[in-house]
């Protein structure tokens, strides 16, 4: 069964989420989705497996709509019930949320593009005692304006920027799931790359593409030691 979103569409214009079978059969609307409980599915569903909780089910982000129209995180069954708004985001810890991810602990972690104290993103973490902020980015050596999926490797979180930064580009980070040391593994620029995406791990190095910079201007593929 493959589970997935569309970011408009639907009853409402707002997005839905749907189920499809392997061989492209059974399409299933679960959710369509009123502005009021989220709206524009700009990511896909997370998984998260009956080890995090009692039964599997559908958790992401809407990058909009909400009581604040900054979007939410929502959760669902496999089978489309017990649909449930877990956070409102207000602009003050966030707004338009990205990908989710989570960690053995069940704790879900991810990004907003923007919001926090200089409405230039937050990384965020959700468990059982609520919401918690875990970064603002400023748009200083920071960066600014996170939006691709965050990385878990050996129980830590990467990613990258798309602004900020010493030159502008945006950066690679990594900090701990508490929100401890928060580190910059490298400023992006003409040359390294710009506008990053996101990152994946192979035989302990990281890898990501760069949509432009680079010699001939046309991006970059690249490798970082995480740290």
């Amino acid at each position: 069964m493959i589970y997935g979103a569309l970011q408009f569409g639907g009853a409402n214009g707002d997005g839905s989420l749907f189920r499809i079978n392997i061989d492209g059969s059974g399409f299933t609307v679960l959710h369509e989705f009123d502005g009021t409980d989220g709206a524009n599915l700009f990511d896909p569903p997370l998984l998260v497996p009956p080890s995090h909780s009692s039964h599997p089910l559908l958790v992401g982000p809407t990058l909009v709509g909400g009581a604040n129209n900054d979007g939410v995180i929502y959760r669902m069954n496999l089978d489309g019930s017990g649909f449930a708004v877990l956070h409102e985001f207000d602009g003050n810890d966030g707004a338009h949320p990205r990908d989710v991810v989570t960690l053995d602990n069940g704790t879900l972690y991810g990004q907003a593009q923007f919001g926090g104290a200089s409405d230039l993103g937050t990384l965020w973490k959700l468990d059982g005692t609520g919401f918690t902020v875990l970064h603002e980015f400023t748009g200083g050596i920071d960066g600014g304006q996170p939006g691709q999926q965050l990385l878990v490797y050996h129980n830590k979180l990467f990613g990258v920027t798309s602004s900020g930064g010493v030159s502008g580009y945006g950066c690679i980070f990594s900090l701990w799931p508490n929100g401890d040391d928060f580190t910059v593994l490298q400023q992006l620029n003409s040359t390294t790359g710009e506008a990053a995406a996101g990152l994946t791990s192979y035989n302990g190095l990281l890898y990501g593409t760069a949509g432009g910079g680079g010699a001939y201007g046309g991006g970059t593929a690249f490798t970082i030691v995480p740290k």
